[in-house]
């Protein structure tokens, strides 16, 4: 699958889906890390937009690679990993 690409400053939203079988749960945490090109790595917030969804904004601030994991534990555990790239122009 090819990786998508941002421009530097757009943000970035990360959605992700958490089921126990097919029903839609909140996991008892979420946790999200994000690892800006450089190898920083970052924990912003995840929002809670309805039962088993969690959406976190990522506004990369310079260019290269970004990688992320969302994971939750207790009433659901799973965790789901991706990547982007940032540029900075079209």
């Amino acid at each position: 699958m090819a990786i998508t690409t941002y421009t530097v400053g757009q943000p970035v939203r990360i959605t992700a889906t958490f089921k126990v079988g097919t029903t839609l749960t909140n996991p008892t945490t979420v946790t999200v890390q994000v690892k800006d090109p450089d190898g920083a790595v970052t924990t912003p917030a995840a929002t809670n937009t309805s039962t088993g969804i969690y959406t976190v904004d990522i506004t990369p601030a310079k260019k290269g690679r970004y990688a992320y994991r969302v994971a939750g534990t207790g009433a659901c555990i799973a965790a789901a990993e991706g990547e982007f790239n940032a540029r900075t122009e079209f």
